[in-house]
């Protein structure tokens, strides 16, 4: 999230949005009508062969128990990036069925989670925060 609209995701957002939230920090810009830049652009398409082998990459990748913790973290952060935002069931659309998700495990966190997808900022717990992510991209498709 560019809580400073800078243009950028950094982790100047993060300091300016905890001055914001515990330190009474200048207020926070009006979001855009539309989600900020995606920084992971991509051609993928719903049903595209390189779509469908993102799919089963990440499938994959969560089901390896050998993985480093970390690694597999940011391996699963990067790919999940390339997949439209908010899509928790990556049937190529934003709407009810990954909302229900999301609401299924809403207010819980780390090992309470039943669908770890339903974090889509990936700061282990299913929060407000994860909504609007869910709710910018309401509607969209692949």
């Amino acid at each position: 999230m560019d809580a400073n609209d800078n243009g950028k995701i950094s982790v100047d957002d993060a300091i300016y949005l905890l001055s914001y939230l515990f330190k009474f920090g200048s207020t926070l810009p009006q979001p855009f009508k539309e989600p900020g830049i995606d920084l992971t652009k991509s051609d993928l398409k719903c049903g595209s062969k390189e779509n469908k082998k993102l799919n089963d990459a990440i499938i994959e990748i969560e089901r390896d128990n050998n993985l480093n913790k970390q690694l597999k973290e940011t391996i699963l952060n990067i790919l999940i990036n390339m997949l439209l935002k908010g899509d928790i069931n990556r049937d190529c659309e934003v709407g009810i069925r990954d909302l229900v998700i999301l609401g299924q495990n809403y207010n819980k966190q780390g090992n309470e989670i039943k669908d770890k997808r339903a974090d889509l900022n990936k700061d282990g717990k299913i929060d407000i925060l994860d909504l609007v992510i869910l709710t910018q991209n309401y509607g969209k498709v692949c």
